[in-house]
């Protein structure tokens, strides 16, 4: 008996070894490649500052809202048509005021629309959009804006 008919013989047994060993180092890769994930995100968070929302200011938007929202219409009035402004929050000191716009469903078969977020600042007590309408905001794009501001604005 030869070679070649030991492995006609044995070929069931030789493709089944095969195809262990592959699923072994697909596993062996697998967990290789989620090692080197946790052990990144583990240096990713140590290396960065806490990421916490902003305080709420204990003054109410209520008292602003009105004026929040008329900057917010008359900048944008000729594409608001069909979306609403959420009430928001006031941040920090009260010069922060951070909300989003979305498309309400008009019923529950409706899909789901975008939320753009929008953050205004109170400087010399005017308000000015400091951050147009977005999905989410980057750190990278808007510098003069606290980063606890813009942490806040994208868990709306």
């Amino acid at each position: 008996m030869n070679w070649q008919d030991i492995i006609q013989e044995n070929r069931k047994i030789i493709r089944n070894g095969i195809v262990i060993i592959a699923l072994l180092v697909v596993v062996l890769i697998g967990l290789l490649i989620a090692n080197q994930i946790i052990d990144n995100k583990d240096k990713y968070v140590a290396d960065t500052p806490a990421q916490t929302p902003a305080t709420v200011s204990e003054t109410s938007p209520s008292q602003y809202l009105e004026d929040l929202h008329a900057i917010i219409q008359q900048e944008y009035k000729d594409k608001m048509y069909g979306y609403q402004i959420a009430e928001g929050k006031l941040l920090e000191d009260g010069s922060w005021y951070i909300t989003t716009i979305y498309e309400p469903q008009k019923s529950q078969w409706d899909l789901a629309t975008d939320t753009y977020r929008i953050i205004l600042h109170q400087d010399s007590n005017q308000w000015q959009i400091v951050a147009k309408p977005s999905l989410i905001f980057s750190y990278t794009d808007y510098p003069d804006i606290p980063r606890e501001i813009i942490f806040s604005a994208n868990e709306l």
